[in-house]
């Protein structure tokens, strides 16, 4: 009888989300439902936005996936977000420039480029091509550390790269072990301040234009290529630094608590708004003004070597996307029953290739979940679409499967 492949290691929101069959119920509690891991919501990227986001992987490989992995330093990082505060900042961020590490979102970059001011690191993480109208026809010495996600147009606007090694689960596709990981987050934002606070681990990180809050009508600094909010359509409110409640956005409410998450991992983030008392609080965040340039040594960023071992590691992987797909097809198609167990890929053999699969599965998978928590399909309704479902996404992605191979043998 053959050994039982080895079950690798899921994020566990993904296990919980894959887990179909699972009589774990469904919150009636909106605010309760909203918070509770394996709602839809929380992988709402559909099968598309997954395919997608995987063969952009593909395309990045040879840039991003071996390149040299941010380095850590030590040195003070600032990183910079869009909201109206970041103009007050412009003449300290000129001077600290050559003082500390820089770390951008990506629709600030272009105007902090017209204001002389160069980061060393800008984070873009969105996989749409659309997102190259956000970035720099020209983009200098600054070096991309975002997401290889991203559309190739995107990141091949820089010259230079750095690998990220994110803890979002598939870029356990990619990643070596022993890694240390950081969590992109939800916007452009808030993947720089945690770019910064991989990259400054041991030093203070100051956070310049994470408003998150409205300020004076405005929801972006001028030079910010970001869509710009009305403030009269704001339904959200929260607490401001100033005591007092500012509008805000649901969206930047999720990115607050976000930021809060990180220091978890780093203490020493420092909200520079909150010291001059304007912009959303964020909370188990510290206050204080922008460092003295004077008071800093100069900065230089550190040299980083290739991993040749992550791009070859992840070649192996990706040449048997196919054989893999059709694996895991004859696996779906040989189940008898809905349950956490007879519906847990961890028990088919896909190597590394279970992290892309289980991205590309997760949305349909939590929906049958909660379908059948809800009552809205019969366990056998639910076998018979299931098995419907996952034969015709992995029939309609072999093309895609086909060129993440043909890139991985080009890689």
């Amino acid at each position: 009888m053959p050994a039982a492949p080895h079950r690798p290691e899921l994020h566990p929101d993904v296990v919980a989300a894959l887990g179909i069959g699972t009589t774990t119920p469904v919150p009636q509690d909106e605010e309760a439902a909203f918070h509770q891991k394996d709602r839809p919501v929380l992988f709402g990227d559909d099968i598309i936005d997954c395919a997608h986001g995987l063969l952009n992987i593909a395309k990045n490989a040879k840039t991003l996936i071996g390149a040299p992995t941010v380095p850590k330093i030590d040195a003070p990082a600032i990183a910079i977000g869009g909201g109206p505060s970041l103009t007050m900042h412009l003449d300290a961020l000129r001077k600290l420039q050559h003082k500390c590490l820089l770390v951008c979102s990506q629709t600030s970059l272009e105007g902090l480029l017209k204001e002389g001011i160069t980061p060393h690191y800008c984070t873009p993480m969105e996989r749409n091509q659309y997102m190259e109208r956000y970035t720099p026809k020209e983009c200098g010495e600054v070096i991309f550390a975002g997401s290889p996600l991203c559309h190739p147009d995107v990141v091949n606007r820089f010259k230079h790269h750095r690998w990220v090694p994110s803890a979002d689960d598939v870029m356990r596709w990619v990643n070596i072990p022993g890694e240390s990981q950081v969590f992109f987050g939800s916007s452009t934002g808030t993947t720089a301040v945690n770019v910064a606070a991989f990259s400054a681990w041991k030093n203070k990180v100051y956070l310049v234009g994470h408003d998150l809050a409205y300020s004076d009508s405005a929801s972006h600094w001028s030079g910010s290529k970001a869509v710009k909010y009305d403030p009269a359509k704001a339904t959200e409110w929260c607490m401001g630094n100033n005591g007092e409640k500012l509008r805000t956005e649901a969206f930047w409410r999720r990115l607050s608590g976000q930021i809060t998450d990180t220091t978890t991992l780093h203490p020493g983030l420092i909200n520079v708004n909150a010291h001059y008392g304007i912009g959303a609080r964020i909370d188990k965040v510290g206050s204080g003004p922008l460092p003295d340039p004077d008071s800093l040594p100069d900065f230089f960023l550190p040299p980083s070597e290739p991993c040749p071992e992550r791009l070859r590691s992840w070649k192996k992987a990706a040449r048997l996307m196919l054989t893999h797909a059709n694996r895991l097809d004859r696996f779906f198609q040989d189940i008898k029953r809905i349950t956490p167990e007879e519906t847990d890929i961890r028990n088919v053999d896909l190597g590394k290739n279970i992290h892309a699969f289980s991205y590309l599965f997760v949305s349909l998978m939590v929906q049958f979940s909660y379908d059948m928590r809800m009552q809205t399909i019969t366990p056998q309704q639910g076998l018979e679409w299931l098995k419907e479902s996952t034969h015709n996404v992995l029939k309609n992605c072999r093309g895609i499967m086909r060129q993440i191979q043909e890139h991985a043998e080009a890689a």
